[in-house]
């Protein structure tokens, strides 16, 4: 069950280039092509406040023969390379294309060449960095559910079913989460599994969610939730934050409306918003008051990372993250194996991580008693 290589389009401004053609697959980069010697929609009053997705613009881009002569070159020496890492095993292939405005020529190729190459049966994603990041109508949500760990509390069960595919009120672990994600707008999702893998490849072959493209990242080796989610960064890397969320909770937050409060939060030293509630549980995060992060109880023994400068508020962890571009680029070079010992790292260093305080039904789908606790639920709600 290998995974194919993946292709990976960017298109950028190089007047505002935050991506500084950053790699996620952590490959040190791949092919840069600069459109500004083409010919510049820009220019035409009547294209000047469209993009390279519309159709207006594509033809006339396409008029010019020495568009043609650059996209005809460009896509030569893409599919030679293309060849060349599928023979030797590689899964990973970036390609970025740049103008001035990030609005129309590099648009406009990044989705020829995607086009192009989904037509010859090709892996592509394609991400529209300046687009995405400065107007919404283009603005995508993407997020990953974890779903690779060995559910050991659910033995024997997940002796021969991972505990993704656990039916719970008929459906599985990740049909509900998958459905919680499509509904808060996420239209990317990655899935990473390892135990029993061959079955959820299979859940994934048929499952069938409108508007929503998912990915699985298949770990051979158990990876944890930070390497987890640090080998699906090239499906997650993108302009705005991402959703992360534990296949084993449910709830009914509002998830579509955190994800309004998070992406209108602009702060380059935060890096990761972590959804909580007030709610008995055995350990807790300890904030301040403005909601960051200063340390954890853990079955009632407290451990502070950084100080306090008033008494603290506990919460519960929900088992749902959010995290920002920077994390996301900073987690390249990371070995950690846990997500949270990751997160008290980067607060010793003075990044911030904060929460956010949700109300609503939270369940863990973890162990036999809190599966019937949830059923009981859902069937209540009917």
């Amino acid at each position: 069950m290998l995974q194919d290589l993946l292709i990976r389009i960017y298109s950028f401004s190089y007047h505002n280039q935050h991506l500084k053609l950053f790699d996620p697959a952590g490959n040190g980069g791949g092919f840069v092509f600069d459109c500004r010697a083409l010919p510049n929609p820009h220019r035409d009053e009547r294209l000047r406040h469209q993009t390279g997705i519309d159709e207006p613009v594509q033809r006339f881009m396409l008029s010019y023969r020495e568009t043609n002569q650059f996209l005809n070159h460009s896509f030569q020496l893409i599919l030679q390379t293309i060849e060349n890492f599928k023979g030797r095993g590689f899964q990973h292939l970036q390609v970025a294309f740049g103008c001035t405005g990030g609005r129309h020529r590099s648009v406009f190729c990044a989705e020829w060449l995607s086009k192009a190459l989904k037509e010859q049966g090709y892996h592509t994603k394609t991400v529209h960095w300046e687009l995405e990041q400065t107007e919404v109508q283009y603005r995508k949500r993407r997020g990953m559910i974890l779903a690779a760990g060995f559910g050991t509390r659910l033995l024997p069960l997940t002796s021969s079913t991972p505990k993704a595919l656990i039916q719970v009120d008929s459906k599985t672990m990740l049909d509900w989460t998958v459905e919680a994600l499509s509904q808060a707008g996420c239209t990317e999702i990655v899935i990473n599994t390892h135990h029993h893998r061959e079955m959820v490849y299979q859940w994934w072959k048929n499952a069938k969610f409108p508007n929503v493209s998912m990915e699985l990242s298949i770990e051979p080796e158990i990876l944890g939730t930070c390497g987890g989610i640090r080998k699906a960064l090239p499906y997650l890397h993108s302009p705005n934050p991402v959703i992360i969320h534990n296949c084993d909770i449910w709830t009914d937050y509002p998830l579509h409306e955190l994800f309004s409060k998070i992406e209108n939060q602009f702060d380059p030293s935060l890096y990761a918003v972590l959804v909580v509630s007030e709610r008995p549980s055995s350990s807790y995060f300890l904030v301040n008051d403005n909601y960051e992060i200063c340390g954890i109880s853990i079955k009632e023994k407290v451990f502070q990372i950084r100080p306090l400068e008033s008494e603290w508020k506990e919460f519960a962890f929900s088992g749902i993250h959010f995290l920002y571009p920077q994390a996301l680029e900073q987690m390249v070079a990371s070995t950690h194996f846990n997500i949270i010992d990751l997160y008290i790292d980067w607060i010793k260093q003075g990044k911030k991580i904060q929460v956010l305080p949700v109300n609503g039904n939270w369940f863990d789908m973890g162990t036999f008693e809190k599966l019937e606790t949830l059923k009981q639920f859902l069937q209540s709600r009917k």
